[in-house]
């Protein structure tokens, strides 16, 4: 149990940090599988799985199990449990048996039950974290910091042999050009500050291997903060199709799905890096802020005017410190989440999807945040997703079909509204207005808007 002094103990994030060994920030070459402890199915290990029920824990168990490895998945008293139907669809051979799952409920800053959980594991992907910047240090610590300290103890009591940790991008110090890891970090809020007293302190303590994970902003299925919220503004402006001037350049990001930070993990799992590694996790592919809404906008089946205007980032610039403080903040969620409750009611939506301003992201608005990925790729890691206009795609049908969002896209709603109004009140009217369209058929101009439509083949 760590004792109260190194509990509590808080440092500047400048402060040069001990490490258990002088190690790299970047990859090698992978270590021998046989170097792996083995349980259950022959070579393949029993994996702990905390923050199970979320947007990266639940593809990290998806994953483990359609590689055939037996997994103790843990969250809070009535997070949701993973959807074991994607492990089916994942990485495994016609050969590979599929593992198995055990959901057990418990609160992780409980000592108690962190020692229970590591009980007969020989792996841990702890991915549970409370990411809030507006929340206290003292807050967040217990689930940010001292869960982390108590786990990786109990573990190495436990005889765990690798402890894949998440951290997060958000740590780097604001740098003109690629971020790699070994560069200075910067501790501005006390999300950020547990997450690197996290990280110092795995660094310091002895015990299983630990590799680390610095994603970058994630978006992706089960996703509903940071990017995710963005999924809702087509939505919010369709009122306005055709009227929403497009915005060009602005600051340069790289983005990472979800599903490529759970594959990241479970790579680092089966392929152990030497101990104190960290990798960053994000695609290659590098677009502005004004790219990424025309992708948005566009699967969002909205179209943008002609008039393109240029990011406005001097007065981003000077907005951002309003954003610092949590009223101007909360009045600005209050008043979209009232405008899509509407929303909500109307196409019967599940309220799991709310449109909010996440102030961790905002950051990303004031300047490029370009991370260097190459360490995690020299490891053999490759991304299912290098794209974010399709990894995009797969996320918005994901919240189509779970009702997260309307099912009919915004612009096929107003067609289909036209043509049965048309055609219960008007039918004499709507002929008349169809036939300039070529052929004269009522059914080419509806089919021909319809596939215009479905393949947004206009912005």
């Amino acid at each position: 149990m760590t004792n109260g002094n190194k509990r509590h103990h808080k440092m500047d994030g400048r402060e040069k940090r001990s490490k258990k060994k002088d190690v790299p920030n970047s990859a090698v070459s992978p270590q021998d599988d046989d170097s792996r402890a083995t349980h259950g199915r022959g070579r393949f290990h029993r994996v702990l799985v905390t923050g199970a029920g979320g947007c990266v824990g639940s593809l990290v168990v998806q994953q483990l199990i359609g590689l055939g490895h037996d997994v103790r998945a843990t969250d809070r008293p009535g997070a949701r449990q993973p959807d074991l139907a994607g492990a089916l669809e994942g990485p495994r051979s016609e050969s590979t048996e599929l593992g198995s799952m055990e959901w057990v409920e418990g609160d992780l800053t409980d000592h108690a039950v962190a020692a229970s959980l590591v009980r007969g594991v020989d792996a841990i992907i702890h991915t549970a974290a409370w990411v809030d910047i507006a929340v206290s240090f003292e807050q967040q610590a217990p689930i940010n910091l001292y869960a982390v300290q108590d786990l990786y103890e109990v573990a190495r009591e436990a005889g765990v042999r690798h402890f894949i940790h998440f951290s997060t991008g958000s740590l780097y110090a604001p740098k003109n050009g690629p971020i790699r890891e070994g560069d200075p970090l910067r501790a501005t809020s006390a999300y950020e500050e547990t997450k690197m007293l996290a990280e110092d302190y795995l660094d310091a303590e002895p015990g299983p291997t630990v590799n680390m994970l610095r994603p970058a902003l994630i978006y992706g299925p089960r996703g509903k903060v940071l990017v995710a919220p963005v999924a809702t503004v087509p939505e919010l402006l369709s009122a306005l199709d055709g009227l929403v001037p497009g915005i060009e350049g602005g600051p340069k990001n790289n983005l990472v799905h979800s599903l490529d930070v759970a594959r990241a993990a479970v790579h680092l799992l089966e392929h152990p890096q030497p101990d104190g590694s960290r990798f960053n996790v994000a695609c290659d592919d590098l677009r502005t802020i004004g790219e990424y809404m025309a992708i948005v906008m566009r699967q969002g089946r909205v179209r943008l005017a002609p008039l393109r205007l240029p990011f406005p980032g001097s007065i981003v610039r000077a907005a951002l410190p309003l954003l610092t403080y949590e009223r101007p903040v909360r009045l600005l969620n209050r008043t979209v989440s009232a405008i899509w409750n509407r929303t909500i009611r109307h196409h019967h939506l599940t309220g799991d999807l709310i449109p909010r301003v996440d102030r961790e992201a905002v950051p990303y608005l004031a300047g490029d945040t370009i991370f260097d990925n190459s360490a995690i790729k020299a490891t053999g890691f490759e991304f299912r997703y290098p794209n974010f206009e399709e990894g995009w795609a797969d996320t918005v049908r994901w919240y189509r079909e779970q009702k997260w969002l309307p099912e009919t896209p915004p612009s096929r709603r107003r067609l289909l509204s036209a043509v049965r109004s048309g055609s219960s009140s008007h039918r004499s009217e709507t002929a008349d207005a169809i036939e300039p369209f070529p052929n004269g058929s009522r059914a080419a101009a509806i089919g021909s808007n319809n596939q215009e439509t479905d393949h947004g083949t206009a912005l």
